[in-house]
This record gives structure tokens, C-alpha cells and sequence, in this order.
């Protein structure tokens, strides 16, 4: 088995407790003299790291500290000097930089070569759409990595067979967006299943072009992959060329997409730190001191959206309403003015999607389904649409389906249309209900625990005769009695 490095650690930031820290904030354990600390300098942010036994790879990291940490901790448990860390070679997952089998990164004075300077501002996340030619195979890798701590990232790769460079496209694991919509929204669709690849801890598909998915969903995610690759171009353009820029996103409660990222301009004690925002902007946000210093300004630059009349937005508690006018009081964070004078605090605001239409629907329904019918939109008592149901007669799930708000096809089916709409309703009202300890809901909240049991009790006797016509009658009852309230 190769021995680990030996070099001295470089602490080049502390943590408060004086012990070395790297650029993901993770601390290096006491007498560690792998120096991770320095490999995480210096490696690129698409450079990964992995912890090896003689059998090979048995885990992936960002980070080389959190790699070395690791090793330690799986040697304490087995008792034996048996795991060490690696940078990953860029072009054999499964081997160690600094030994692979397949091709040596060590020059003839047995010294490692410098790894190069990579990150993701080099790529571009929009996929080319174009003919290929005949003899093109082309593939999905798609992975979920620790991109920065309490980040969590996925990232879907492109590329063709035999090459190892591609387009990535990087998303906030937080979003919930699948593979599948990622290809979709980009103009791809699998041509056969995702397998798991153990070597490099991914799913890999072979993958064919196709027209890029119309749904607000796909719109909302190809403007983010464009509006994310801008912003990585103004990065390379204003550090020094081959400058690993360490970016950090930086996100705001609620909302997975990051309103920018956060990253380093230079080396050592001379590094200054910036932060671009997710529409492309540097203004005034370079020159800081600190991470915080620029995570701060940039915050304070992507402050609480303003609205204007007649604009639909989301609130917190997740309807949609029309925005009447805002307000903007000395010391408190500006409101939104909807209906009926309410205010709603504008940062906790989001525009509304464009509705869905029936022929997004009908697009998201035929790749799935072979011959769905019978379109219908499904509506809150204010208007607001909720979904479009739909029939199929296929054996595998013949009755009604429906496609969510945002375009995305849901799972559940339902023998009958009423069920599947009073079933649509009720997850969208328990989704907007306000919390049950909020003190202004008190008295609603016992009103409808009440009515609640007695449903209960209600089901309960008629579940002993099984008719189910009762059943829906006591449950359509109890859903007017809740819309009155």
C-alpha cells in the first residue's frame, strides 16, 4: 500500500480554537502531517478526493480534509493503519492521482505534478442543441456531492463515449429536481435506464437529444442554468487566469437557489474575496476582507424583491395572491400589500410562475403516457390553479392523473375524477394551512380539530357496511363545511 504524504501541514486559516482549517471550514484533526489542507488550496473545485484501501476506492469527498479526517476515523474503528486519502485521477475515478495504473501524474523525480487549476466557471450549463453526427453516443453521469458544508449539490454531466470532459450543470440538491428533469429541461431524454457506476459513486445513462421540455418547471431551470453560467464567466474574467476562485453559494432561508456566490481573488494574506450575484453583477461587491465581509454585501445587495401593483406573487404560507401596493416602515423589512390590506413581509415573497397551460400538460402527460384525454384544470375557491387531471385507459393505471402547478407530473392516480380533484385540494390546502400553535388561528384550529373527529367517528362507522358512496358523501360534506369557515 502507498504511504500518505508527509509534507508539514500549511495552516492557512484558523479556526477559533487555533486549530487548521481549510477552505470548506472543515478543522484538520491534531497531527495530521498529510497536509489536506494544502491539497484543498490547491486542487480545483471538479477535483475530487477519495479515501483508498488495497482494494481501492471506498469513499468520495470535495474536500481533502474531510477525506484525511475520515480515513483516521475508519483506521480507529478497524484498529489497523489501512485506509489513506488521494486526490482522484481526472481520468480514472477509481485510481489515485499519484499512483494510477492506467496513466502516472508523477514526473521522473518521483515529485507530483501540479494539479491543474480547474473549477466550474469553466464550463458552460447549457447544452449545444445541434445535430450529431452518426457515429456520437452520447452520456448522462448524474451525482449528488458535498459541494460546500450544509450545501448539498447535484450535478448532471454530458458527455460523449470515450471522453471524459463534458458539460455540467450544477443544481441545489435542495431544489428536488430529478435527472430526468435536468435532461429534459435541457433537451435530453435517456434512451434506457440509469446505472450505478461503484467505481466513480454515480448514475450513468446513455442519453439522446430531443426538444428542450416547454413546462414552467423546465423554463425556471434553464433560466437558472444560464443565469449561473454568466455569473461563473464574470468570475473567470475578473481573478487572475488559472485562479482557483473557491466559490461558496450563498443562499437565503427558504429558497434553494442561490441569490450569488461568494469567492477568493488571490493567494495567502494577499487574497481579497468578492461575490457576484446571480443576475451578474460585481458592483460594489468586491475588495473584502473576508468571506463574510462579501457574503454580507452581497445579501445586502439581493435585499427583499420590490413588487408593484397588480403583480402575483407567492407568500410564505404558499398561495398566490395579487399585489395591491408596498409598504416600507424606518427599522422594519419591507411589506407586501395584497387583498384586503394584509401585509406580508416582501424577502418571504416570490413571484408567481406563469400558469400552466393545457398544452404544457398535455406535453408532460404524452411522455409518459400514450394516449392520455379528457384535460381538465383543477382550481382553489380564489381562482388559483392548481392542477390540470387528466384520463388514461392504459391497463397499467386506467382511470385520471394529474399534472402539478409547476408542470411535473404526479404519481398518484385515481379511479374517479372527483376523488382525484377533492384529493388535489386537500394536500393544497394542508400545504397552506397556517401552523396549529400560531396564536391568530387558535380558535379556526379548534373549530376544525372538532370537526376533524367527527368525521372521524363518521368513516369509522360507515368503513363497518363498506359503501363507499357514503364515504365520499361525508368527506365532500365535511370539505363545504371546511371552504364556509
Amino acid at each position: 500500500m502507498t504511504t500518505p504524504h508527509t509534507r508539514p501541514v500549511i495552516a492557512t486559516e484558523q479556526a477559533e480554537d487555533n486549530e487548521p482549517r481549510c477552505l470548506h471550514e472543515v478543522s484538520l484533526r491534531p497531527a495530521d502531517l498529510t497536509n489536506p489542507v494544502g491539497a484543498c488550496d490547491r486542487k480545483g473545485a471538479s477535483v475530487r478526493v477519495g479515501v483508498f484501501t488495497e482494494e481501492g476506492c471506498v469513499e468520495y469527498f470535495d474536500c481533502a480534509v474531510a477525506a484525511s479526517n475520515h480515513a483516521a476515523d475508519l483506521d480507529t474503528d478497524t484498529g489497523e493503519n489501512l485506509h489513506r486519502w488521494a486526490l482522484i485521477c481526472p481520468s480514472h475515478d477509481e485510481q489515485p492521482a499519484d499512483t494510477c495504473e492506467d496513466c502516472s501524474t508523477m514526473d521522473d523525480t518521483g515529485t507530483e505534478e501540479e494539479e491543474p487549476m480547474t473549477d466550474h466557471t469553466e464550463t458552460t450549463p447549457t447544452p449545444d442543441i445541434g445535430e450529431p453526427s452518426v457515429e456520437e453516443r452520447y452520456y448522462a453521469e448524474s451525482e449528488t456531492v458535498l459541494a460546500h458544508p450544509e450545501y448539498r449539490e447535484d450535478r448532471v454531466t454530458i458527455t460523449t463515449a470515450g471522453s471524459t470532459d463534458g458539460t455540467i450543470l450544477h443544481l441545489p440538491h435542495a431544489a428536488g429536481h430529478n435527472v430526468h428533469d435536468v435532461l429534459a429541461a435541457t433537451g435530453w431524454r435517456l434512451r434506457d435506464r440509469l446505472s450505478y457506476v461503484a467505481s466513480s459513486n454515480t448514475h450513468r445513462g446513455r442519453v439522446e437529444r430531443t426538444t428542450p421540455a416547454s413546462t414552467p418547471a423546465a423554463q425556471a431551470l434553464r433560466t437558472y442554468f444560464t443565469e449561473e453560467a454568466a455569473a461563473w464567466r464574470l468570475i473567470a474574467g475578473h481573478i487572475a487566469p488559472n485562479l482557483n476562485a473557491h466559490t461558496r453559494p450563498v443562499v437565503l432561508d427558504g429558497d434553494p437557489f442561490p441569490i450569488g456566490w461568494t469567492f477568493r481573488d488571490g493567494y495567502g494574506t494577499h487574497a481579497t474575496y468578492a461575490a457576484v450575484t446571480r443576475s451578474g453583477s460585481l458592483d460594489g461587491l468586491t475588495g473584502h476582507t473576508s468571506w463574510e465581509g462579501a457574503e454580507a454585501a452581497l445579501r445586502t445587495a439581493c435585499a427583499a424583491p420590490l413588487f408593484t401593483k397588480g403583480d402575483r406573487v407567492v407568500c410564505a404560507d404558499g398561495r398566490t395572491r395579487t399585489v395591491e401596493g408596498m409598504t416600507h416602515r424606518p427599522g422594519e423589512p419591507a411589506r407586501v400589500v395584497v387583498g384586503a390590506g394584509a401585509e406580508w413581509i416582501a424577502a418571504e415573497c416570490t413571484p408567481a410562475p406563469d400558469p400552466l397551460t393545457e398544452e404544457q400538460a398535455r406535453y408532460t402527460v404524452s411522455r409518459n403516457y400514450l394516449s392520455p384525454t379528457d384535460f381538465q384544470p383543477v382550481t382553489d375557491l380564489d381562482g388559483t390553479l392548481l392542477a390540470y387531471t387528466f384520463r388514461t385507459m392504459e391497463s397499467r393505471s386506467d382511470g385520471y392523473g394529474w399534472v402539478r402547478q409547476d408542470g411535473t407530473l404526479a404519481p398518484t392516480t385515481e379511479k374517479r375524477r372527483d376523488d382525484l380533484e377533492r384529493l388535489i385540494r386537500s394536500d393544497h390546502a394542508s400545504k397552506t394551512r397556517p401552523p396549529l400553535h400560531s396564536p391568530k388561528a387558535t380558535e379556526q384550529d379548534d373549530t376544525e380539530l372538532r370537526s376533524l373527529r367527527g368525521l372521524i367517528r363518521q368513516l369509522r362507522t360507515i368503513a363497518r357496511h363498506g359503501d363507499m358512496d357514503e364515504v365520499r358523501a361525508a368527506l365532500a360534506e365535511h370539505d363545504q363545511d371546511t371552504a364556509e369557515r
